[in-house]
């Protein structure tokens, strides 16, 4: 059992083939653990899990952050999709890639199959951009309100120079510099989670 997920949420979008079901519970524990790491940092991330009951929080400012959310900040728009989904993308997205290799004595071999055509492994992305926008949007939550979220030290997970944090933000926009409010903020979170260009 996972923090915020089990294998029995991998149903629907997040469908996964039978013959594997059984090792994902050891991607869950790997790599829900490090996106909600990086998520909240490990004092806040504390504190998140002490509050879930049935792997649900009970406290407002924690259900702010798991629950799905669509907010107008300033002239943008952020979007998460909830922590649940979140979790489910980040592992899916894991777990699906590496099901297409194996490891053998000559290294790491791509699976074949014989009565179907594999697909392209870049429908991939979606699932992992998909974690990678909420993950950003909830960021931004935490950033835009350090009272309550005192403890927040999450990293920044996808850009890693100033230029593209600013440019994507958690922020729907291409044009962040001319809305004051949201460069501010992003140079703020630049300044929070010590990200220098490269």
């Amino acid at each position: 059992m996972g923090i915020l997920i089990n294998k029995s949420d991998f149903i629907g979008d997040y469908e996964l083939v039978k013959s594997n079901y059984d090792n994902i519970d050891a991607f869950i524990s790997k790599y829900e653990t490090e996106i909600l790491m990086k998520l909240l940092g490990s004092d806040l991330l504390i504190l998140f899990k002490a509050d879930l009951v049935g792997q649900v929080p009970q406290t407002q400012i924690y259900i702010d952050l798991y629950d799905a959310f669509v907010r107008k900040v300033s002239c943008n728009t952020i979007e998460s999709k909830g922590m649940k989904d979140m979790c489910l993308s980040y592992v899916f997205f894991f777990y699906s890639r590496k099901q297409r290799n194996k490891a053998s004595m000559n290294g790491p071999v791509t699976n074949e199959t014989e009565v179907s055509v594999q697909s392209n492994p870049m429908f991939l992305k979606s699932y992992y951009n998909n974690a990678i926008r909420s993950f950003k949007s909830i960021q931004y939550v935490c950033l835009s309100d350090s009272e309550s979220y005192p403890t927040f030290a999450g990293i920044n997970e996808n850009p890693t120079k100033t230029s593209s944090l600013i440019s994507s933000c958690v922020i729907v926009s291409n044009d962040a510099k001319n809305c004051f409010p949201c460069f501010s903020l992003a140079i703020q979170s630049l300044s929070r989670l010590n990200i220098a260009d490269s």
